[in-house]
This record gives structure tokens, sequence and C-alpha cells, in this order.
């Protein structure tokens, strides 16, 4: 088994939604985990919607500004 383990940072500015577009060969969809910077005591969940091959997207549950830093980790 071979896996694939890609890592990236998606900034959002006073938004609730991001794309991620994966950079690396996932030829099955990843599992996607994400992790808010909290800069500026904004108290926001993340998830991940739209996973596919080739990219997610982030929602948050208010409007955020700063950084969502992720991991898409699959196997083939």
């Amino acid at each position: 088994m071979n896996i694939v383990i890609e890592v990236g940072t998606v900034l959002l500015s006073s938004a609730d939604s991001g794309n991620i577009i994966f950079t690396q060969d996932h030829r099955n969809i990843p599992s996607v985990v994400l992790t808010s910077e909290n800069s500026t005591d904004q108290d926001v969940n993340v998830h991940a919607t739209s996973v596919t091959k080739t990219g997610a997207t982030v929602k948050t549950s208010a409007i955020y500004t700063g950084n969502i830093h992720y991991q898409a980790i699959s196997t083939y």
C-alpha cells in the first residue's frame, strides 16, 4: 500500500468558505483534516465539503479571516 500525504494552507479573508486545489496525485478521494490558525481570538469551526481527488471546499461556522491548515491523506 502506498500513502499520499499533502499539507497546505488556505487563507480566508472575511469569508466563510474557500477552495483547496490538491497538488499531489491522489488516486482515491483523500481524507481531509483542517485546523484553523486562531490569531484573532475567533471561535470558529472548520470542515471540508465536496472532497474529490483534485480538491475540496473549506467551510467555516462564521465569517473568518486567517489561515486554515489542511492535510489530505489517501492510499492506493
